[in-house]
């Protein structure tokens, strides 16, 4: 983005090199911390439920409050014979 390159900026004379350079020392700093396990990522936005362990079964967070939504037994069979069909995780267990 245009205002980061413009805050690497600090010789007004020649910022094609102020900009460079700080790209640089940048691409440097990423690399390295990704060999520190307690460094966080420069640059990179944050993994989503990092928290959960399980790969397979991932709830989310509701991004609003949300309306709850009270799913009728033929309904919720329906919805549960669905993803037991279309998950590729399942597919051990169509077999």
């Amino acid at each position: 983005c245009m205002k980061t390159l413009k805050g690497y900026i600090r010789n007004r004379a020649r910022p094609e090199g102020c900009i460079a350079e700080c790209c640089l020392a940048e691409e440097c700093v990423r690399f390295c911390s990704g060999y520190m396990q307690k460094a966080k990522n420069i640059g990179a936005l944050p993994m989503r439920n990092e928290e959960s362990s399980d790969e397979i079964i991932i709830r989310g967070r509701p991004i609003l409050k949300g309306q709850p939504l009270k799913m009728s037994e033929a309904m919720l069979k329906i919805a549960h014979r669905y993803v037991l069909l279309n998950t590729i995780e399942a597919d051990p267990f169509r077999e």
